[in-house]
């Protein structure tokens, strides 16, 4: 688990994420409730949160110790600070992976993930991706170049999955309603975008420039923007 975020990224994060995780979560699981919960690649926590809500405990693990010490706490939920995912001990009645598989993902880690399932336990790989076209445009702004590798539908497919079973796959879009300042930390969470613009217009310069163009829809409205959804459901099941 070798992706890491710097302070600034942990910050913004944990001053806002897409209200997502617990509908998708919602929708997956419906009334489901579980004994022990694991969140890989837990972030800021907002992932866990959710998690928690299904889960008597949850164990939320990542690898940059910023995230973790910005996370949100609750009672419940157990955060650790972990670069090897092999570390992980215990077993779990369900698992996540919320924005997080694409960076962590490899043969060894499902073998690992067959352990740490129990019998007919779930395994939920889940991301979404706010389309920001809208904004650029509403702001005039050049579209940072967010050209990468990463894939936001990423599974299990690559790899030998030993008792884990497919369940479901799903995408779907949805919307989400965002403020001005909500908008501004979405935006400066992706470092490839806070680099581009922040070196355009300066810190400071930045939020003065997105202020004043904001008013095209009014300062205190909020901006509607699409998101796309992704998730796949599997199962162990070793029968």
């Amino acid at each position: 688990m070798n992706h890491s975020y710097d302070a600034s990224t942990a910050l913004h994060y944990a001053a806002y994420r897409p209200p997502l995780h617990r509908s998708i979560l919602e929708e997956i699981l419906e009334n489901q409730t579980f004994e022990a919960g694991l969140d890989v690649g837990c972030g800021t926590g907002q992932s866990s949160l959710a998690l928690k809500d299904r889960c008597g405990k949850v164990l939320a693990v990542d690898s940059s110790l910023e995230m973790i010490s910005h996370a949100l706490k609750q009672e419940g939920i157990t955060y650790r600070w972990l670069t090897d995912l092999l570390q992980i001990d215990g077993q779990y009645d369900v698992i996540t992976f919320a924005g997080s598989w694409p960076y962590v993902s490899s043969q060894n880690l499902v073998f690992h993930l067959n352990q740490l399932l129990k019998n007919h336990g779930l395994l939920i790989i889940y991301d979404f991706a706010v389309q920001l076209h809208r904004i650029w445009n509403l702001l005039d702004i050049s579209v940072p170049d967010d050209s990468t590798a990463y894939d936001h539908k990423a599974d299990l497919s690559h790899f030998k999955v030993g008792s884990i079973k497919l369940l479901k796959k799903k995408e779907k879009t949805a919307t989400i309603s965002a403020s001005f300042f909500q908008v501004l930390h979405l935006i400066m969470s992706v470092s490839s975008y806070r680099l581009r613009l922040t070196s355009q217009y300066g810190q400071k310069g930045l939020q003065q420039v997105l202020e004043k163009r904001w008013e095209k829809i009014g300062k205190d409205q909020l901006a509607e923007l699409p998101v796309s959804i992704y998730y796949t459901l599997y199962q162990k099941d070793n029968s």
